[in-house]
């Protein structure tokens, strides 16, 4: 008797675990991103050059993200009206949700400043998983799949004109 007692208290626990992995799989957030960015950008008409951070979620859960840009050799500018949460001259972090079964692409425009005539510089576009005390924050959080589309970080080269473009 007791040791039919272990093995359903065994064969339960496995049969959670394996539900929950079965659950988490199947509703997992799935979630694509990439950087808009200009071919190319000429400092002689203008110091400030926009990108765009843009993701989606094709999952069924959705996805809290922390959205970085990194910048190397120019100075990002963020706006008031921006959301982001932690910024320096060299990174801005945004805290979001990616909402669920999302077909459009949407996403945050940031300027970067570009002063001095720097021979090149660097944008670099990260995603990063969030922890939400729920059910679906934790199933987004375990099981979240990221696909990038490139690109996500572009380096843009001075040519003998003053204008930049991205190096391949």
């Amino acid at each position: 008797m007791e040791k039919s007692i272990k093995y359903i208290i065994i064969t339960a626990i496995v049969g959670f675990v394996f539900g929950f992995l079965a659950y988490g799989y199947a509703f997992r957030p799935i979630v694509d991103y990439t950087l808009d960015s200009p071919e190319s950008f000429d400092t002689r008409w203008d110091t400030t050059l926009t990108v765009r951070m843009e993701m989606r979620n094709r999952g069924q859960t959705d996805a809290p993200l922390l959205l970085i840009l990194r910048v190397q050799n120019v100075t990002i500018s963020p706006s008031e009206e921006e959301p982001w949460t932690e910024y320096t001259g060299s990174e801005i972090k945004i805290y979001t949700i990616a909402l669920k079964k999302s077909e459009k692409y949407r996403g945050f425009s940031i300027d970067i400043l570009v002063e001095g005539k720097p021979q090149s510089f660097t944008i670099s576009y990260y995603i990063e998983r969030r922890f939400k005390a729920s059910v679906s924050g934790i199933v987004s959080f375990l099981f979240c799949e990221f696909n990038r589309y490139y690109p996500t970080s572009v380096t843009y080269v001075e040519d003998d004109t003053g204008r930049y473009t991205i190096r391949e």
